[in-house]
């Protein structure tokens, strides 16, 4: 090994040695740490649609029912209302572990082509949540949503269409 290469191992030997021995002693300090998690849900809406009404035949003793489920998912914690408010400014509400009664049913009507007059009546009522283990995201919560077209109404053939507004609080 030459001078030169002699010289510049010693030298870097003293590099990496020199950071060491300028560290005499250690400080430790705690950082805190947090976040927030909201109160928050969202909802899965699906239609409500009730098929094929035949006030002749099929639906001239029998009602016509519809269902579907509205889920609503929330963060750890919540306790969501749903209400299910129609058009007319009827309302069905449901809670968690809160019974849903019959006198909760709303009468409102499916209104049919451009003609207000056109009306289809019928009924909706909004049920508690059917999951016990509800609540996270893994588990959203599900109410029912029941439907009844009365039976042997005199109404026009055609299409008719309503709108519900489902909303949550919590």
């Amino acid at each position: 090994m030459n001078l030169f290469s002699k010289a510049a191992v010693i030298g870097a030997a003293m590099l990496v040695a020199l950071p060491a021995a300028s560290m005499a002693g250690t400080a430790t300090g705690n950082i805190q740490v947090t976040a927030n998690v909201t109160s928050n849900c969202t909802l899965q809406v699906n239609p409500l649609a009730f098929g094929a009404y035949d006030p002749l035949t099929t639906n001239a003793t029998t009602d016509l029912t519809g269902t579907t489920n509205i889920g609503v998912t929330c963060t750890m914690g919540a306790s969501p209302q749903l209400s299910v408010a129609a058009a007319n400014g009827n309302t069905a509400t449901g809670g968690i572990g809160t019974p849903v009664n019959a006198a909760q049913a709303s009468s409102m009507a499916l209104v049919g082509g451009t003609a207000a007059s056109l009306k289809l009546g019928y009924t909706f009522a909004l049920s508690s949540n059917t999951n016990a283990n509800a609540g996270g995201i893994s588990q959203p919560f599900s109410f029912p949503l029941n439907g009844v077209i009365a039976h042997a109404q005199d109404v026009a053939n055609g299409s008719y269409a309503d709108q519900l507004v489902a909303t949550v609080s919590f």
